[in-house]
């Protein structure tokens, strides 16, 4: 199974979709889709004494301008592990340059989370989280001397739009899928 293109999309797409995580909270190994294979690969070590802040994927059958899935940033308190898959809601996402291409991240919460399901948009959560994802996203490509730049967070119909944008991309690049 290709964890990219065999995973259907939700029947409430977009307002749920799935997840399918790569990098687990909590970790300094950098995990990505293996594109050929469909699987999750080990990318590499993280070079700085960082680790992932919150649970990390990507959302199948998408399609973005750095040639890859839309990757999501998974809110909640627990580690999922990698190659599994949950379905998720967007309630907003992050600008984001990376080494000069358009990179953004969705932020979702767990569609099965009692603790999360009150919040609806990005404006509902922790300042100083939002801030946390950001910081360590400027900073966790500097020892390899790569450029990340962060923009601006916006909003869950923002988000919604950027996945749709995505989802068409995707049947436009993979039309045979």
């Amino acid at each position: 199974m290709n964890l990219w293109h065999d995973l259907p999309l939700s029947k409430k797409f977009p307002a749920e979709f799935p997840v399918i995580i790569e990098i687990s909270k909590g970790s300094n190994v950098k995990y990505e889709l293996h594109k050929d294979t469909g699987l999750i690969a080990v990318d590499r070590i993280l070079h700085s004494a960082m680790h992932y802040p919150l649970n990390y994927g990507f959302t199948p059958r998408t399609y973005c301008k750095d040639n890859d899935p839309i990757d999501v940033l998974l809110m909640g308190e627990y580690a999922l592990m990698p190659g599994s898959f949950i379905q998720a809601r967007a309630i907003g996402y992050i600008e984001m340059i990376d080494d000069g291409e358009e990179d953004h991240k969705l932020i979702a919460i767990p569609v099965s989370d009692p603790e999360l399901a009150h919040i609806d948009d990005i404006s509902k959560v922790s300042p100083h989280l939002i801030e946390k994802i950001k910081n360590f996203f400027a900073t966790y490509k500097i020892m390899q001397k790569k450029d990340v730049v962060i923009n601006n967070h916006y909003s869950r119909e923002k988000a919604l739009a950027l996945l749709t944008t995505a989802a068409d991309s995707y049947l436009k690049k993979f039309p045979n899928h």
